[in-house]
């Protein structure tokens, strides 16, 4: 696109004027989740990312609108074997179910894969004398499987160990699926964020696509953010280097 280039204006900067980038969900205040923030001094499932701390300015949160539960297998106390049983506990720090509504700080919509077990015993005690039994139920997991060799994805955005299975393998994480590729590009400290103006004809702005690369003489770089006065004919391009 070097012909439809105007050279009177343009200016080059750092890629981001974020030092950090932080991704997680806006309801982590279940107990059990509760329990890891305290333990290990960061909130469940929460991905903090800085690959070069010599970038200076502030952090940028991308926080979804739901909670995130951290769930737990059961053992039995009958030899401290594992069953086949998760739950999730929906109760505040003082064992008091959470309650609220969607403009509250607690119970905010719950993100989760609904697993079926089948042949599973599972007793409830509607009165303290009779007890019903059902043979299947619903297992709530943050892993879309819970074998890492049929699926590693899952809702978390930091790798945590699985609930189900304690092991650390199910790395398909959704910081590491949609954004790690970019976000660590736009982090790299040569990177610099390139804003220019351009005439650039209908063949250019009815047919490109986002993940097109731009050509000016002899570099390449990544569309950033196009802006078009279909007034002129005037568009403003934010254009990254590609390393």
């Amino acid at each position: 696109i070097t012909e439809y280039i105007t050279t009177d204006t343009k200016t080059v900067n750092v890629a981001l004027p974020f030092k950090q980038v932080e991704f997680g969900y806006e309801d982590t205040k279940q107990l059990l989740a509760l329990k890891h923030n305290q333990q290990y001094n960061y909130e469940w499932g929460t991905e903090l990312f800085n690959e070069s701390p010599e970038i200076d300015g502030e952090i940028y949160k991308v926080t979804l609108p739901f909670s995130h539960f951290k769930y737990e297998r059961l053992y039995n106390v009958n030899g401290n074997t594992l069953t086949d049983i998760q739950w999730g506990y929906s109760a505040t720090d003082n064992f008091n179910a959470a309650t609220g509504n969607y403009e509250s700080s607690l119970c905010k919509p719950l993100l989760f894969y609904p697993i079926l077990q089948t042949g599973v015993s599972i007793s409830f005690k509607p009165t303290a004398s009779t007890h019903e039994e059902i043979t299947s139920y619903i297992l709530p997991s943050n892993s879309r499987s819970l074998s890492s060799g049929t699926s590693t994805s899952n809702i978390n955005f930091k790798a945590e160990l699985n609930e189900w299975t304690g092991t650390n393998n199910f790395t398909g994480t959704l910081f590491d699926l949609y954004y790690k590729d970019y976000i660590m590009n736009v982090f790299n400290p040569k990177n610099r964020l390139t804003t220019l103006k351009a005439y650039l004809p209908l063949s250019v702005l009815l047919n490109f696509k986002l993940n097109d690369r731009m050509k000016i003489v002899d570099r390449l770089f990544i569309i950033n953010k196009i802006t078009t006065n279909l007034t002129t004919g005037e568009s403003t391009l934010e254009l990254l280097n590609e390393l």
